[in-house]
């Protein structure tokens, strides 16, 4: 694994939860996301939540679909403290066409009264759209939030609020950037031995890896990814046609058992989690829509 310790350090401009570090490694700029310490016991066993194996895992899985994602890549790094970690290195992709990154939630509150701090909605989100005037191709704007929702619901992404998908700012205006912030994603929150007791029982197993909720609402009602791609919206369905072809599974288990740093446990754990979506929420989405579209042929 890359040790970034020694890494040229600039001055850090990014923001969120985790602690981070603005590094220069091989010519190119890299946010580089530290875990983040487990700030409540009765949640996890955890001393650190392990949202930086989250975040290689998950953009690398959006990557596998053909969906525009950030690179990364896992490193060590070895604090003032002399405590090591495993870090996530996210490489900027603003800086190479001096571009700039803005958060969906930024956008939102410039063209809305609507109170982006608590969960929000589709049709929230939809409102912000057909309200600025900086997006000139709505329809592709939107396509892109629906593959990205279908592959957040695959990787059971619990977070993807308003500010953890952006903008891209351009010569033409706004546009969907590349994917980032998956660290919510894969059960980060669990301990391997945690990963061991429930691949032990297979009910708790299907409670936990299927009945995950998004962070957003639809006709008013929490969304949980189960639910509404039994009966998906239009921009949904199509976004299913889009993207559920091009997972591989066999790709993703390599992804997945690529990893440094992670233990077998956790490698199974993964794996088993995105094959049970995959397999009860995607494919069998994409079967119901696939008979009810050639029945309506006939």
């Amino acid at each position: 694994m890359i040790d970034l310790t020694t890494a040229k350090e600039l001055p850090n401009g990014y923001g969120g939860s985790e602690a981070k570090k603005t590094l220069l490694f091989n010519d190119k700029v890299y946010m580089v996301k530290f875990p983040d310490p487990v700030r409540n016991s009765k949640i996890s066993k955890l001393d650190y939540i392990n949202n930086q194996i989250s975040e290689d895992i998950g953009c690398k899985i959006f990557k596998s679909v053909g969906i525009e994602t950030q690179n990364t890549f896992l490193a060590t790094y070895t604090e003032r403290t002399g405590k090591n970690k495993i870090v996530v290195a996210c490489e900027d992709f603003c800086i190479p066409n001096r571009l700039a990154l803005k958060e969906f939630k930024s956008l939102a509150l410039a063209v809305t009264d609507g109170n982006v701090n608590s969960p929000t909605s589709i049709e929230f989100i939809n409102e912000v759209l057909q309200k600025s005037d900086f997006i000139e191709n709505k329809k592709e704007f939107f396509e892109k939030f629906w593959d990205m929702f279908v592959v957040d619901a695959l990787i059971g992404n619990k977070d993807r609020h308003l500010g953890n998908f952006g903008l891209i700012v351009g010569e033409k205006g706004l546009s969907f950037s590349s994917i980032y912030d998956c660290g919510s994603s894969l059960s980060p929150l669990m301990s391997d031995e945690e990963m061991t007791q429930t691949l032990n029982q297979e009910g708790n197993f299907l409670s936990y890896e299927y009945n995950i909720p998004s962070v957003f609402k639809y006709k008013e009602k929490r969304i949980f990814y189960h639910e509404i791609f039994k009966n998906p919206p239009k921009e949904l369905a199509n976004a299913i046609f889009r993207i559920v072809p091009k997972i591989d599974m066999e790709k993703i288990n390599i992804i997945i058992q690529n990893v440094e740093g992670v233990s077998n446990t956790r490698k199974e754990y993964l794996a088993k989690s995105v094959e049970l979506r995959y397999n009860k929420i995607h494919k069998t989405a994409y079967k119901e829509l696939s008979k009810l579209q050639n029945e309506l042929k006939h």
